[in-house]
Protein backbone atom coordinates (compact mmCIF):
# COMPACT_ATOMS: atom_id res chain seq x y z
CA UNK A 1 0.00 0.00 0.00
CA UNK A 2 0.98 3.78 -0.74
CA UNK A 3 2.14 5.23 2.26
CA UNK A 4 -0.14 8.10 0.93
CA UNK A 5 -3.44 6.46 0.77
CA UNK A 6 -3.75 5.45 4.43
CA UNK A 7 -6.72 7.20 4.72
CA UNK A 8 -8.27 6.07 1.63
CA UNK A 9 -8.22 2.15 3.12
CA UNK A 10 -8.60 2.92 6.60
CA UNK A 11 -12.51 4.23 6.28
CA UNK A 12 -13.38 1.59 3.77
CA UNK A 13 -15.60 0.32 6.37
CA UNK A 14 -16.40 3.83 8.01
CA UNK A 15 -20.14 5.01 8.20
CA UNK A 16 -21.08 7.46 5.97
CA UNK A 17 -23.53 10.57 6.59
CA UNK A 18 -24.98 13.81 4.84
CA UNK A 19 -25.21 17.02 6.09
CA UNK A 20 -26.60 20.31 5.25
CA UNK A 21 -25.11 23.47 5.37
CA UNK A 22 -24.30 24.86 8.82
CA UNK A 23 -25.79 21.41 10.20
CA UNK A 24 -23.53 20.36 13.70
CA UNK A 25 -21.19 17.21 13.27
CA UNK A 26 -20.01 17.29 16.96
CA UNK A 27 -19.90 19.68 19.27
CA UNK A 28 -16.53 20.49 21.97
CA UNK A 29 -18.90 18.89 24.24
CA UNK A 30 -18.72 15.87 22.80
CA UNK A 31 -16.53 13.03 23.65
CA UNK A 32 -14.10 11.86 20.69
CA UNK A 33 -14.73 8.60 20.02
CA UNK A 34 -13.85 8.38 16.16
CA UNK A 35 -11.50 9.70 13.57
CA UNK A 36 -13.66 11.59 10.25
CA UNK A 37 -12.87 12.16 7.11
CA UNK A 38 -14.53 14.75 4.66
CA UNK A 39 -15.18 12.99 1.43
CA UNK A 40 -17.42 15.95 -0.36
CA UNK A 41 -17.98 19.40 1.23
CA UNK A 42 -16.38 21.15 3.65
CA UNK A 43 -16.35 21.34 7.27
CA UNK A 44 -15.07 23.99 9.35
CA UNK A 45 -13.64 23.79 13.16
CA UNK A 46 -14.58 26.49 15.72
CA UNK A 47 -14.87 27.99 19.24
CA UNK A 48 -17.77 30.17 20.09
CA UNK A 49 -16.71 32.87 22.53
CA UNK A 50 -19.41 33.70 25.82
CA UNK A 51 -19.79 36.57 23.34
CA UNK A 52 -21.27 34.50 21.17
CA UNK A 53 -18.10 35.33 18.09
CA UNK A 54 -17.36 32.17 16.31
CA UNK A 55 -13.36 31.85 16.02
CA UNK A 56 -12.04 29.40 12.91
CA UNK A 57 -9.60 27.43 13.89
CA UNK A 58 -9.23 25.10 11.09
CA UNK A 59 -11.34 24.47 7.60
CA UNK A 60 -11.38 20.86 6.37
CA UNK A 61 -12.17 19.89 2.81
CA UNK A 62 -12.94 16.82 0.79
CA UNK A 63 -10.31 14.34 1.12
CA UNK A 64 -8.78 15.49 4.45
CA UNK A 65 -8.99 14.03 8.02
CA UNK A 66 -9.94 14.98 11.56
CA UNK A 67 -9.90 13.87 15.09
CA UNK A 68 -6.80 11.58 14.20
CA UNK A 69 -4.92 12.94 16.88
CA UNK A 70 -7.25 12.56 19.64
CA UNK A 71 -9.40 9.74 18.88
CA UNK A 72 -7.27 7.51 21.01
CA UNK A 73 -7.17 9.97 24.08
CA UNK A 74 -11.43 9.62 24.82
CA UNK A 75 -11.16 13.76 25.15
CA UNK A 76 -13.76 16.21 24.08
CA UNK A 77 -13.58 17.62 20.55
CA UNK A 78 -11.15 20.86 20.47
CA UNK A 79 -14.80 23.20 19.04
CA UNK A 80 -17.90 22.78 16.79
CA UNK A 81 -17.69 20.79 13.60
CA UNK A 82 -19.69 22.21 11.37
CA UNK A 83 -20.29 21.96 7.63
CA UNK A 84 -19.85 25.17 5.71
CA UNK A 85 -21.77 23.54 2.69
CA UNK A 86 -24.06 20.37 1.51
CA UNK A 87 -20.93 17.59 2.98
CA UNK A 88 -20.87 14.06 3.17
CA UNK A 89 -18.39 13.01 6.07
CA UNK A 90 -17.07 9.00 7.03
CA UNK A 91 -16.30 8.27 10.16
CA UNK A 92 -14.79 5.08 12.10
CA UNK A 93 -14.81 4.33 15.28
CA UNK A 94 -11.74 3.53 17.72
CA UNK A 95 -12.50 -0.21 17.63
CA UNK A 96 -12.40 -0.43 14.13
CA UNK A 97 -9.08 1.78 13.83
CA UNK A 98 -7.00 -0.70 16.39
CA UNK A 99 -8.22 -3.68 14.15
CA UNK A 100 -7.07 -1.97 11.02
CA UNK A 101 -4.12 -1.47 12.79
CA UNK A 102 -3.22 -5.14 13.82
CA UNK A 103 -1.64 -5.15 9.91
CA UNK A 104 1.79 -3.83 10.09
CA UNK A 105 1.96 -2.39 6.54
CA UNK A 106 -1.46 -0.73 7.77
CA UNK A 107 0.24 0.37 10.89
CA UNK A 108 3.38 2.34 9.23
CA UNK A 109 1.11 3.90 6.66
CA UNK A 110 -1.06 5.56 9.08
CA UNK A 111 2.05 6.40 11.51
CA UNK A 112 2.79 8.37 8.25
CA UNK A 113 0.45 9.91 7.71
CA UNK A 114 0.47 10.97 11.56
CA UNK A 115 3.57 12.06 11.64
CA UNK A 116 3.15 14.25 8.02
CA UNK A 117 0.03 16.16 10.03
CA UNK A 118 1.85 16.75 13.49
CA UNK A 119 5.09 18.00 11.13
CA UNK A 120 2.17 20.99 9.77
CA UNK A 121 0.99 21.73 13.01
CA UNK A 122 4.56 22.08 14.37
CA UNK A 123 5.15 24.55 10.89
CA UNK A 124 1.28 26.68 12.29
CA UNK A 125 2.99 26.84 16.21
CA UNK A 126 6.26 28.10 15.08
CA UNK A 127 4.58 30.52 12.24
CA UNK A 128 2.49 31.88 15.45
CA UNK A 129 5.69 32.64 17.15
CA UNK A 130 6.29 35.58 14.57
CA UNK A 131 5.34 38.88 15.20
CA UNK A 132 4.91 40.37 12.04
CA UNK A 133 2.94 39.48 9.08
CA UNK A 134 6.24 40.03 7.01
CA UNK A 135 7.87 37.54 9.50
CA UNK A 136 5.67 35.18 8.42
CA UNK A 137 5.49 35.54 5.09
CA UNK A 138 9.17 35.25 5.20
CA UNK A 139 8.99 32.09 7.21
CA UNK A 140 6.61 30.46 4.84
CA UNK A 141 8.93 31.17 2.00
CA UNK A 142 12.15 29.41 3.30
CA UNK A 143 11.09 26.90 5.75
CA UNK A 144 11.67 24.20 2.91
CA UNK A 145 15.03 25.77 2.23
CA UNK A 146 13.40 27.51 -0.67
CA UNK A 147 13.81 31.26 -1.65
CA UNK A 148 10.19 30.68 -3.77
CA UNK A 149 6.72 30.27 -3.46
CA UNK A 150 4.82 29.41 -6.96
CA UNK A 151 2.02 29.39 -8.26
CA UNK A 152 0.79 32.13 -5.48
CA UNK A 153 -2.88 32.49 -5.09
CA UNK A 154 -3.34 35.19 -2.33
CA UNK A 155 -6.42 34.46 -0.93
CA UNK A 156 -5.02 30.29 -0.10
CA UNK A 157 -1.56 32.27 0.82
CA UNK A 158 -3.89 34.38 3.34
CA UNK A 159 -5.73 31.58 4.95
CA UNK A 160 -2.39 30.39 5.54
CA UNK A 161 -1.02 32.84 7.72
CA UNK A 162 -3.98 33.92 9.23
CA UNK A 163 -4.75 37.12 7.69
CA UNK A 164 -6.94 39.18 5.17
CA UNK A 165 -6.32 39.85 1.68
CA UNK A 166 -5.97 42.86 2.21
CA UNK A 167 -2.70 43.35 4.93
CA UNK A 168 -0.94 40.59 3.03
CA UNK A 169 -1.18 42.45 -0.55
CA UNK A 170 0.31 45.30 1.89
CA UNK A 171 2.61 43.47 3.33
CA UNK A 172 3.98 41.81 -0.28
CA UNK A 173 4.09 45.32 -1.38
CA UNK A 174 5.69 46.82 1.49
CA UNK A 175 8.93 44.05 0.80
CA UNK A 176 9.23 44.40 -2.94
CA UNK A 177 9.61 48.02 -2.42
CA UNK A 178 12.33 47.59 -0.17
CA UNK A 179 13.99 45.18 -2.49
CA UNK A 180 13.13 41.95 -0.07
CA UNK A 181 11.54 40.04 -2.64
CA UNK A 182 9.92 40.07 -6.36
CA UNK A 183 6.16 39.48 -7.25
CA UNK A 184 5.87 38.48 -10.99
CA UNK A 185 3.44 36.05 -12.63
CA UNK A 186 2.04 34.54 -9.21
CA UNK A 187 5.40 33.86 -7.71
CA UNK A 188 7.24 35.33 -4.54
CA UNK A 189 10.75 34.77 -5.08
CA UNK A 190 13.50 36.43 -2.05
CA UNK A 191 15.67 38.82 -3.94
CA UNK A 192 17.99 39.56 -1.53
CA UNK A 193 18.77 37.54 2.01
CA UNK A 194 20.91 39.81 3.42
CA UNK A 195 18.00 42.49 4.39
CA UNK A 196 15.88 39.76 5.58
CA UNK A 197 17.69 40.13 9.24
CA UNK A 198 16.72 43.17 9.79
CA UNK A 199 12.66 42.33 9.13
CA UNK A 200 13.40 39.34 12.49
CA UNK A 201 14.44 42.31 14.56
Amino acid sequence: MNKRTWNDSIFENGIEKKYSKCDVIHTSEDICYSMGRVESGSVKICRVLPSGKEIVLKEITAGETYAELIVFLNINYPGWIIAKEETVVKEISEVKIFEYLKMRENLESFLYGISNKMLGLTDKIELLSFKTLKQKLIFLITKNNNLTIKEVVISDLASSLGCSREALSRSISDLVSEGVISHKNNEIRIINEDKLDKIFI
